[in-house]
């Protein structure tokens, strides 16, 4: 049981998990950021075929765009600079927390802005 774990016991335990989930909000940002790879279908088309080619492909913007949509990108950034800053921060790496939460907090700073100009009232809840 937790009751009898020592601190160091218990601060080994809880550096673990926010490691853990550094890693997984860094994954989930890594994979908001990411784009489509567009399918290979150079090597299929035949010089003669070009317009056969040209239907049967994905359109250009289903290819280049990421995932998800820009807000939440944002958030899955600020959320991981966040998470970054926490563990920088349990760490004693001063500068680099400080740097996180800058980040994280210019994200959200952004976000909020995004909300009010696009008429959100900025009181609900998201």
């Amino acid at each position: 049981p937790r009751k009898d774990w020592s601190v160091g016991k218990f601060r080994a335990q809880s550096m673990k998990r926010l490691k853990k989930a550094v890693k997984y909000a860094t994954l989930v940002e890594s994979l908001a950021l990411t784009t489509k790879a567009p399918p290979s279908t150079e090597s299929k088309d035949n010089d003669n075929n070009d317009e056969e080619g040209a239907t049967t492909t994905m359109p250009e913007e289903c290819m280049v765009h990421p995932p998800v949509d820009e807000h939440t990108q944002m958030e899955a950034r600020a959320y991981a600079s966040f998470m970054r800053g926490n563990l920088a921060l349990e760490m004693n790496q001063w500068q680099t927390a400080c740097t996180e939460y800058q980040l994280a907090m210019q994200l959200c700073e952004a976000l909020g802005q995004g909300l009010a100009a696009a008429g959100g009232s900025g009181n609900g809840s998201g």
